[in-house]
């Protein structure tokens, strides 16, 4: 479904460039979040909607931690091998050109809308591959996933760990979300102000990413 979706919205999105790009997105965010509000008999609006643990084999469900963890690390490890392979490739190297240069790769005879397409509908592939996980092993959704200001949370990993890596997503979510859960045991409200110094600091001295 998500990929689905996402090669409707990449079809409009990749021919916009700069600032026109970002508002799409959100706007198309916007409409999905107020639609899902509206349709509370479907969605469950904000209180969201529950449903069974599911069972995989015998007594194994996802109520146990040790199930849910070796799951999440499972298929985080087999998307982040199958990533890699495709930025490796042929496919990858394409993208990079267009990337750095957009004119000089159209020059090289690069479509850079269609690489630009493939790499949208991937990036909201794997997007909805992990909001599908996230609901599965929590057996909990609300439309709440959908507001445009969740959105900002990866781009904020991407940053801090390395935006054009793909060891840096991975460490800046994993120090900002254990961050993130430590503050809540003691003082949310510090989370937002901690994570903007972060971002300050990351930007000032690893402006390419830790990583």
């Amino acid at each position: 479904g998500a990929c689905l979706f996402t090669c409707l919205l990449a079809a409009i999105a990749v021919r916009l460039t700069g600032h026109y790009f970002v508002v799409i997105t959100i706007v198309v965010s916007l409409v999905l979040y107020f639609a899902a509000m509206g349709l509370r008999n479907i969605t469950g609006g904000d209180d969201g909607l529950t449903f069974p643990r599911l069972r995989l084999f015998g007594d194994l469900t996802f109520g146990d931690a040790t199930v849910r963890y070796y799951t999440v690390l499972v298929v985080v490890a087999a998307l982040y091998l199958l990533t890699r392979r495709i930025v490796n490739s042929p496919l990858g190297l394409a993208w990079k050109a267009v990337r750095d240069n957009e004119g000089r790769a159209r020059l090289l005879g690069y479509n850079a809308e269609r690489l630009k397409f493939t790499a949208y509908v991937l990036s909201g592939t794997l997007a909805g591959i992990a909001g599908g996980l996230y609901a599965l092993i929590n057996s909990y959704t609300t439309v709440e996933f959908l507001h445009w200001s969740l959105s900002g949370d990866p781009v904020l990993w991407a940053i801090v760990g390395g935006a054009g890596t793909l060891a840096g997503p991975i460490l800046g979510t994993l120090l900002l979300v254990f961050l993130r859960d430590f503050l809540s045991t003691v003082l949310i409200h510090i989370y937002p102000i901690l994570v903007g110094a972060i971002l300050i600091v990351s930007i000032t001295f690893f402006p390419k990413g830790i990583v």
